[in-house]
């Protein structure tokens, strides 16, 4: 996994390159803050799962991918035939767009099929704890203590 230091030692190899050194300072700097936000965002996502898998090594934890968008997370109980969905953020804020995909119809629709029905539709991110329109917002920190 990619720790802080070697995400910056990369986009530092990126600033580094003719094309981004042809931007202002500006664009380079938001270009960096991107970049390192994407690298965060895929950290927090990958040690999400696994401390989900770790939790319930009877579920199944996974990323599902539709023609348009993916469920960060989805954890399938074999044994209730449900599941719930996931989007994590790495973000403090919350944002109706955060939850474009798990308020998306039709892809709940497939993982109901696939996987019954959806007992909970949470935004694991850096913000309070709370819940809007029928969408938990649960902070991620809080989450992943309930591993421990």
């Amino acid at each position: 996994m990619l720790n802080r230091s070697k995400a910056s030692a990369l986009i530092q190899a990126l600033s580094e390159d003719p094309v981004i050194e042809s931007l202002d300072i500006r664009e380079r700097t938001v270009l960096k803050q991107r970049i390192l936000s994407e690298i965060q965002g895929r950290m927090l996502e990958g040690i999400v799962l696994l401390e989900t898998m770790m939790r319930w090594p009877g579920k199944e934890v996974f990323v599902l991918q539709f023609a348009l968008g993916e469920f960060d997370m989805v954890v399938f109980d074999p044994e209730k035939l449900e599941c719930e969905i996931f989007e994590i953020k790495h973000s403090k804020v919350r944002a109706r767009e955060q939850a474009r995909h798990l308020l998306n119809a039709e892809n709940c629709r497939k993982v109901e099929f696939r996987y019954g029905p959806v007992a909970c539709k949470a935004i694991l991110y850096k913000g309070e704890t709370c819940e809007e329109e029928g969408i938990q917002y649960q902070n991620v920190e809080e989450y992943l203590m309930q591993a421990v």
